[in-house]
């Protein structure tokens, strides 16, 4: 069982840093190579995924936002 733990820890990984950078789940999804349900999975059974990923839309949001300024900004 131990290893089954850690593929599941570096299948989340991988898919809230794809989220983070790219603010896009169905490529998180793909990037991470699991089922499109297993993150709904994770978020009713593990508060801190839940969090996590919420974390990790912040901050794309957060990134696109300060792309849009920077695209405004250029002469």
């Amino acid at each position: 069982m131990p290893i089954f733990k850690e593929i599941t820890a570096a299948k989340k990984k991988l898919y809230l840093e794809t989220l983070s950078q790219t603010g896009n789940y169905a490529e998180a999804v793909k990037t991470a190579g699991i089922n499109p349900s297993l993150p709904h999975y994770w978020r009713r059974t593990d508060p801190a995924f839940l969090e996590a990923e919420m974390q990790a839309k912040r901050e794309a949001a957060d990134a696109l936002l300060l792309e849009g300024r920077m695209k405004r900004q250029k002469p």
